[in-house]
């Protein structure tokens, strides 16, 4: 561009900018402010709400389709139910591996475990083994809460009974605390 432009450009802004008052100023600026959230908020969920409408309505065809020869539903027996339900819980010969698994997670979140007491529950006409384990560990408050929820989430198969926490002295930063939890196997039938 030309400097006698610029110049001129400059010269036409600067007269309207001087003659603009703070209630105009104020104005512009709502309507800067409206526009961009008109761009970043309504218009993405507009874009989205037309998505979504099209799947409806695709659905809608689809089912339309079919009309009534809807497949039957296929409901199993309870006994293939019970079968699914056994086969979810983890072979008793598992149980060291799991064991090494909870070990492991305590490692991970920095925990002391100290010697815990475990015992095994066998019902006689229950399918399901009953593996009970008393876990005295050592560390802060907030890596025993992340151990317990790590526990849950990686091994399914168990729960938690009972958890007690004890501080010596209030300056302790470390806790004491005992973990009980009940692990289930499944039993060869």
């Amino acid at each position: 561009m030309d400097r006698q432009v610029l110049s001129t450009i400059r010269f036409y802004a600067a007269r309207w900018v001087s003659r603009l008052t703070w209630p105009w100023l104020a104005a512009m600026g709502v309507l800067v402010f409206c526009a961009g959230i008109f761009l970043s908020v309504i218009m993405p969920a507009q874009r989205e709400l037309h998505a979504l409408h099209q799947q409806l309505l695709a659905l809608q065809l689809q089912v339309s389709g079919r009309g009534s020869a809807r497949p039957a539903a296929i409901h199993p027996s309870s006994l293939t139910q019970l079968a699914i339900f056994y086969d979810y819980f983890p072979a008793e010969q598992s149980v060291p591996d799991w064991l090494e698994k909870i070990h492991d997670i305590a490692k991970e979140n920095a925990l002391l475990l100290k010697q815990g007491d475990y015992r095994i529950t066998r019902d006689k006409g229950g399918k399901l083994l009953r593996y009970q384990v008393k876990l005295p560990l050592n560390g802060s408050y907030l890596n025993i809460r992340k151990f317990i929820s790590a526990l849950l989430v990686e091994v399914p198969t168990a729960s938690l009974d009972n958890v007690t926490f004890e501080r010596q002295k209030i300056s302790d930063s470390a806790i004491n605390g005992t973990i009980e939890l009940t692990l289930y196997f499944g039993r060869p039938s």
